[in-house]
């Protein structure tokens, strides 16, 4: 009986990205591109968890075929983009064809200085937001079925993620403990795998990526129509962001909040709720509450705090080289591909903790800061487009949100690649979509 279990998680794992990209391309050609982007997003989120109990039933691998999934699934977008490129036109359309040439050179330089496996998996977390994006740009969209894909994501999506990561901080589930166990050298600042121990990833991969995943989420919920259960699910959602301690996200979603709520009646009606359950929550939860505070408080230690002088110590030591370099070293010398180099977890650049020094590194100075420069710029312009027309499409307002973060977030980490990538080249290309209607859509 062990066995046969073990032999069909196994068996799984190898089906996994198989039926991801066939279930991707068939919602491409034959479904709405509403129910590709739904799909896509639920693949993204519940993909590391599929990965740790399939792990925890027949084995620890590493790599795992399992996380490839969503990055696949997302590169099938392109065939929307192929299908509808006539219709693209406009600075972000300019944007991603830059960006994609410059994704080009950095191969070609990664490959010339280091070996291709890097290079691949490293060009895979960079692909995908290009490939997200021009999907995003491209297909025919339309506005209130737009809304109700996201009325969806919220009523079901966040209370999963919230409420798991609540959940997985208090019990500290098997599959996660495992995992963690197995994986230490590489997840060494995720916390212990005890209760009350985990810094909370829930259904993601990593603290950061779960942090930001449920930022997005929290922003959609906001600007939804208020019931009960989206208060819930902003509870669970806000509970399960704070555990993560990330620091970076909390400043991020107070930013994109604060224009939310200048512009969206339902998100000022969900703030006046949910604030009040919120703070009676964490009155009540002392273990929540003390977890919190403890964070916050390391925000006012500024640079004494010993994390954000390292972070700091870093771009300052590595900027200057990176400015100087015509064609900077490449992808794959920095994130996952250097992770998978000789130095491991504790390669310098594994984290770099900011995204313009990972663009510096990567694309050398001069094509770093040329993409930096242009990805600020057509990201204020597509939120002032949105902002500035009239009538709004309403189902945009919270994405817009996202990608005016877009700026700050670079400060703080690389929010071109990945899960974050994905989900703010995504709103870039909503928000520059000529196919959706110009006219409001609750």
């Amino acid at each position: 009986m062990v066995a046969s279990l073990v032999g069909a998680a196994g068996a799984f794992q190898l089906a996994y990205p198989v039926l991801a990209v066939a279930s991707g391309a068939w919602l491409l050609l034959w479904a709405r591109p509403e129910d590709y982007l739904e799909a896509l997003v639920w693949v993204w989120v519940t993909a590391a968890l599929a990965r740790r109990v399939l792990d925890h039933a027949a084995g620890y691998t590493n790599p795992s075929l399992v996380v490839l999934a969503p990055y696949l699934m997302t590169c099938v977008g392109v065939l929307a983009a192929a299908a509808h490129h006539r219709s693209v036109r406009g600075p972000v359309a300019v944007f991603l064809a830059g960006y994609a040439c410059l994704l080009g050179v950095g191969v070609a330089v990664g490959l010339a200085s280091g070996p291709p496996g890097p290079v691949a998996a490293d060009a895979l977390r960079w692909l995908a937001p290009l490939c997200a994006g021009a999907f995003a740009v491209a297909a025919p969209f339309e506005a209130q079925s737009l809304a109700r894909c996201t009325r969806r994501v919220v009523v079901w999506l966040l209370p999963l993620v919230g409420l798991y990561g609540v959940w997985q901080w208090t019990t500290a589930p098997a599959w996660d403990a495992s995992w963690l166990r197995e994986s230490e050298e590489l997840v060494s600042s995720f916390g212990t795998d005890e209760p009350f121990g985990m810094r909370v990833w829930s259904t993601l991969n990593s603290p950061a990526t779960a942090a930001f995943c449920l930022s997005w989420l929290l922003l959609l919920a906001l600007a939804q129509r208020l019931t009960a259960w989206t208060a819930v699910a902003l509870a669970a959602g806000a509970a399960a962001l704070s555990l993560t301690n990330v620091r970076a996200a909390w400043v991020a979603l107070a930013l994109a909040v604060l224009p939310l709520l200048l512009l969206s009646r339902s998100a000022r009606r969900q703030a006046a709720l949910v604030v009040p359950v919120a703070v009676a929550v964490l009155v009540a939860a002392q273990p929540l509450r003390q977890n919190l505070l403890d964070r916050l408080g390391t925000l006012s230690t500024g640079l004494q705090d010993e994390s954000v002088a390292a972070r700091i110590g870093l771009q300052l030591e590595q900027a200057p080289s990176a400015l100087r370099d015509l064609l900077g070293s490449g992808i794959g010398s920095t994130g996952t591909g250097a992770r998978l180099g000789p130095g491991g977890s504790q390669a310098v650049l594994a984290n770099a903790d900011s995204g313009y020094l990972e663009l510096l590194v990567t694309f050398g100075g001069p094509l770093g800061y040329a993409l930096a420069v242009a990805t600020v710029a057509v990201s204020v312009a597509a939120v002032l487009r949105l902002f500035v027309a009239r009538p709004r499409v309403e189902a945009l307002v919270p994405w817009a949100c996202l990608v005016g973060t877009l700026p700050v977030s670079m400060l703080l980490g690389n929010s071109l690649t990945g899960m974050p990538g994905v989900l703010l080249l995504a709103g870039l290309g909503l928000l520059a979509n000529n196919h959706l209607e110009r006219r409001g859509a609750g």
